[in-house]
Parts: structure tokens; sequence; C-alpha cells
């Protein structure tokens, strides 16, 4: 399967060098899906549309993310039309990196001042038997201690970067007006965190949209992914999963 599709091995790769998306307890994202009907997915077909306005439909990504798509889909048990057959459904798919987003924050901590052992003379009365009273020098030792003289804040600034996948299915109702495209149903995943990397997450985005095809689930349903997931596996593979 990776032989017929150079585009698809580059996606491979890119994932495979990502360390931090590899984390056991994965990657966190927000799903929302909606359905206006969900035809049984073994009577549609479906053909993928062409990209939309700013993606180019030869570019390396947009090759592998639709494969990763279609992957999902026939997973998903759907039909993919042969050429020259009207499909039941165009899929449109769009994906975008929007500009980073900055957070000023600030710290306040305790400045201490350590504050060194020191031997301090003092006079002292002593009682004798005979009950006389004497001053005696002691020598006392003060241990070194830390001193707070004040207040300092720090501010930094955190960069988070988002970025969204939308996948939506949409049939012809009237075919005399195949312009007219009806939403059959549409999954949109996002992330927001401080990694500036769309292109590696976009495996995993579409990871967490699979399982919702074709469902309803409220907006911002936190999804956990990881390269680890057998999704994920399935779509790297091109559909192929390991055995086990």
């Amino acid at each position: 399967m990776l032989a017929q599709y150079p585009h698809l091995r580059r996606g491979l790769w890119c994932a495979a060098v990502v360390p931090w998306l590899a984390g056991c307890a994965g990657t966190r994202f927000l799903v929302e899906a909606n359905r206006a009907y969900a035809p049984e997915p073994a009577h549609v077909t479906f053909r993928i549309s062409d990209p939309p306005a700013g993606i180019n439909a030869a570019d390396a990504v947009w090759l592998t993310v639709s494969d990763y798509v279609r992957t999902a889909l026939v997973h998903r048990g759907y039909l993919e039309a042969g050429a020259g057959e009207a499909p039941g459904l165009f899929i449109e798919i769009d994906y975008r990196a929007e500009p980073p987003r900055s957070v000023t924050r600030a710290v306040t901590e305790d400045v201490v001042e350590q504050v060194p052992e020191t031997t301090v003379t003092r006079r002292k009365k002593i009682t004798q038997p005979d009950g006389t009273v004497q001053r005696v020098k002691v020598r006392e030792v003060i241990p070194a201690y830390e001193k707070v003289v004040g207040l300092r804040t720090t501010f930094y600034t955190e960069t988070f970067f988002p970025k969204w996948l939308r996948i939506a299915a949409r049939d012809v109702p009237d075919a005399r007006r195949p312009a007219n495209l009806r939403r059959v149903w549409f999954v949109e995943v996002r992330n927001e965190d401080m990694i500036d990397d769309l292109e590696s997450y976009l495996v995993l985005m579409v990871a967490a949209a699979m399982r919702h095809f074709g469902d309803t689930v409220d907006k911002d349903t936190p999804v956990q992914v990881s390269l680890r997931d057998e999704h994920v596996q399935l779509l790297l593979r091109g559909g192929v999963l390991e055995e086990r």
C-alpha cells in the first residue's frame, strides 16, 4: 500500500520524527460532530472533493491527508465511487493553522537573602551556690538562615498555535441542481498548544475524527490520541493493521 502512495510514506515519516506526539498520554483535541441524517455506510459511495481555496491539489500534505480520510471512510464501511460513477456523498476536507495567540502571565515570588552563620557574645548572670551573682561572657552561635527581603514579579509570554481539521459529507438532493450540496454530517477537530506543526498533527486529527463519522458529539468534547492509537496505526499503514 505504501509503495503505491509515496506521499503516504512521507506522512508516516513526519509523524515518526516528532517524539512528543508518541507519548503515552497522547495529544488532547477538542471534537465537534453533527449529522442531519446518517445513511448506512455499506450502501453509500463517496468521492473526495477538490481541495478548498488555498490548498493545492498536488500538494504532498493534501495528498497524504486525503489518503488518510479515504482510508478512514473505507474502514468505517463506506465505498469509494469508481471512475465515472456518481457518488452518494461528496467528502470535503479542510485544515488550517491559524495565527498564533500569545498570553502574558505574571509570577510573583519571594526574594530571599541568605544570612550567614554568626557568633555573638552576650553577658549572662550566674548565681553561685552562696547567693552571689556573677556576670560572665557567653558566646552563642546563630546558624545560617534565609530571610525574605521583598517580592519579585516576573513576566513571561506563552505562544499557542491553533489548528483545526474539518471533514464534511454532502449529498446532492436534486440531480438537476448538482451544485446544491446538502450537508449530511461533519466532524471538526481542533487543537491549541505550544507546538507549531500542523502537518505532523493531521494523522492524529483524522484518527480523532474518524471515530465520529455520522455521529453527533457536543462541541469541545475532549479526545486524547497518540501514535500508539489503533486508528492512527491503521491510517499510517493505509488500512492494514499490524498482526498481533
